[in-house]
């Protein structure tokens, strides 16, 4: 008779043994419940469920998904070996070529994506994946009509598509991102339609009160100027953080000071408890958020502002979020200018003033008295305001994001650069310790040059997006353009204008 002991024994190394087997079940169920997840966009969970598992027993289908995943879950190392290893075995083919389009938008390569989704529009649209890259490669270069046109393709899909959580991600952040809340309020309301209450009282709760927020009945022009003046100069508030701009909304016999900041998806967002109660606003459903390097997400909830009174100019119909100070001594709200519709907004760094002006206005001293070197960049990206950049002579996107501080790069990128790179570590104001590193690179914008011997290099997480696994391959902020630039965002010509000036 075998002892208990041993039996132990031999029941371990057999389990071990078959425990990868174990944990993916057939080729069928597993095929079922990965692309469950896949609709859901649970990529991470994807992603980690299969990372020790043994690939070659996975079935061909479940592994293109799982590399799908790694990919938009940014896991660039992993996601390279394993494309490598499937068009070893497979070829070029639709699929293989799909998912080569995918690690490109990850890295932020339009150009390879471009090319790609030129090849599978000849062979094959109908299949999702290849919808949502064509999606993503007109979206990420702002030809918003067009990545529409994708989008309801999508939806209309025989496969159902249009019922999933992942379709439902992907057209609420379109339409967050274009200020259509039109739109956002049948997206809405279809959803609350598919789920009614099987997902729970709290997320239909959110969702109903979302779109009550969307329904709202809308007179003015989104994140509107209203204002008879063609030409609005807002000087900043000079405080500590120099390098941060902001300025004071005065409401009474208080004064808030207002972060301006290009890296704020929302637009608008609220911090201060003391200035949402002085303001008049709708609430929306519930919103995470993380705020700058200095915490992590937040709880907050949306909100819709139908004017803000600045002074000399007010802004109407603002959506946007609460979200809670990280410290105390952040800002009490935080604007992003770029949403707004109906002007050309100017950061100039030389005078340390916003600028407001009409077209018109803009076109005519640009063209006609501006005593700059005037550069006209394409305006890349949907989230937030990108540029092409060439960084120690490599191609690369970079953020114009006046929330940071100088010249940062992200961490995968400076690897694939080789930069020679030393350790740093400092706290942050909530106490917790914020590794990053130094190096040397040279960025150049259009004509000019910016040399960095000791650039910041860390992994820019909150710049990355959840769909397409893209984050930016760097950050250009205020202290990098401070007392040099003018930048002025051109949304309808989608052109990023940086004027400087002019070598003697």
């Amino acid at each position: 008779m075998i002892s208990i002991k041993k039996f132990l024994i031999i029941f371990t190394c057999i389990f071990f043994i078959i425990q990868p087997y174990l944990i993916l079940g057939d080729s069928k169920t597993d095929i079922g419940e990965i692309k469950k997840l896949y609709l859901h966009g649970n990529f991470k969970e994807i992603s980690d469920k299969y990372k020790d598992i043994n690939l070659k027993k996975i079935d061909n289908d479940v592994l293109q998904i799982y590399l799908e995943a790694l990919i938009r879950n940014s896991e660039g190392v992993e996601a390279s070996e394993l494309l490598n290893t499937i068009k070893k075995k497979y070829g070029e083919t639709v699929n293989t070529l799909l998912l080569e389009g995918m690690y490109a938008l990850s890295k932020g390569d339009l150009v390879k994506v471009s090319t790609i989704t030129n090849s599978l529009s000849k062979n094959d649209t109908g299949m999702i994946g290849v919808l949502q890259l064509l999606f993503f490669d007109e979206l990420y270069r702002r030809n918003f009509n067009r990545a529409e046109i994708w989008l309801n393709k999508m939806e209309e899909h025989e496969s159902g598509f249009g019922r999933s959580d992942l379709f439902f991600l992907l057209s609420s952040g379109f339409y967050n991102s274009v200020k259509n809340f039109k739109e956002l309020s049948k997206l809405f309301k279809k959803r609350m339609k598919e789920i009614k209450k099987s997902r729970g009282k709290n997320y239909y709760k959110s969702l109903k009160l979302n779109y009550k927020l969307y329904k709202r009945r809308i007179n003015g022009t989104y994140f509107g100027v209203d204002s008879i003046e063609d030409k609005i100069v807002i000087p900043f508030e000079i405080g500590k953080k120099d390098f941060l701009k902001s300025i004071i909304l005065k409401i009474g016999n208080d004064k808030f000071k207002i972060l301006i900041d290009t890296g704020n998806t929302s637009g608008w967002i609220l911090h201060s408890r003391k200035l949402r109660e002085k303001l008049k606003y709708y609430r929306g459903g519930r919103t995470v958020m993380q705020v700058g390097t200095e915490s992590e997400n937040l709880d907050g909830f949306n909100i819709f502002c139908k004017s803000v009174n600045f002074g000399n100019f007010k802004i109407s119909e603002l959506f946007g979020s609460y979200i809670p100070k990280p410290h105390k001594n952040f800002f009490d709200a935080n604007l992003n200018p770029v949403a707004i519709s109906n002007r050309v907004v100017s950061f100039d760094f030389i005078n340390n003033s916003l600028v407001l002006r009409t077209y018109e206005r803009f076109f005519k001293e640009i063209e006609e008295t501006s005593e700059m070197e005037v550069m006209k960049i394409p305006w890349y990206g949907y989230m937030y305001p990108m540029v092409p950049v060439l960084c120690n002579s490599k191609n690369g996107l970079a953020v114009i994001e006046t929330g940071a501080k100088n010249i940062s790069v992200e961490k995968n990128f400076a690897t694939n650069l080789g930069i020679s790179i030393s350790k740093r570590s400092k706290y942050l104001s909530n106490g917790k310790i914020f590794n990053y590193s130094l190096g040397a690179i040279n960025v150049q914008l259009g004509k000019y040059l910016f040399v960095r011997r000791n650039a910041e290099i860390w992994p820019l997480k909150q710049f990355k997006n959840r769909l397409s696994g893209f984050s930016p391959h760097l950050i250009i902020g205020p202290e990098a353009l401070e007392g040099k630039f003018v930048v002025s965002f051109v949304p309808k010509n989608n052109i990023i204008v940086f004027e400087y000036e002019k070598k003697k």
